[in-house]
């Protein structure tokens, strides 16, 4: 296994899992899947510009078929925006573990469940992992880490993580 691959693992999967179970957790496990989600849409679409292109949205539909073309970009703006601006999905949204994992309601409400929704997007990263990746350029590499341990820490099992910039040829 490569190291994205297992840094990929180590960072966002095995957290990801770790909070599925606490139905309190479904706004921290969407601020975690939808930076995932748009990196792999990005490469995906070729929409690596600030401005996201209907390559995108089309892909976006590809994952979650149930976003009807009309729908994409508000779906986008409610939670991916929202939640990484503002910390909340901006109006008509809804979380629930109840329900699936993207339904519409009669108001107008956009309902996600988070765990499904997380969990899809792993799948689809999982199963394309070459993409998630991406090209090799500086500026969208994945950073390497190198656990190190803690020499005088007290304790054989203290380490700390070493991030290196996405520039390192590591």
């Amino acid at each position: 296994m490569n190291t994205n691959r297992q840094n990929f693992e180590c960072w966002y999967k095995k957290p990801l899992a770790m909070l599925y179970p606490d139905r309190d957790c479904g706004f921290v496990i969407l601020l975690v899947a939808f930076p995932l989600l748009e990196r792999y849409l990005r490469h995906k679409s070729g929409s690596m510009d600030q401005k996201l292109k209907p390559p995108f949205y089309h892909e976006l539909g590809k994952l979650f078929p149930m976003l009807k073309p009309d729908i994409r970009g508000r779906f986008w703006d409610i939670y991916r925006n929202g939640l990484l601006h503002q910390i909340v999905p901006r109006s008509r949204a809804s979380l629930s573990h109840d329900k699936a994992v993207i339904e519409f309601e009669n108001d107008g409400t956009i309902s996600i469940h988070p765990v499904e929704f997380a969990q899809r997007v792993i799948e689809a990263i999982e199963s394309d992992f070459a993409t998630f990746e991406g090209p090799s350029s500086s500026a969208t590499r994945l950073p390497t880490v190198k656990r190190e341990p803690i020499t005088n820490a007290g304790t054989p099992q203290a380490h700390r993580w070493l991030l290196s910039t996405n520039t390192s040829n590591n």
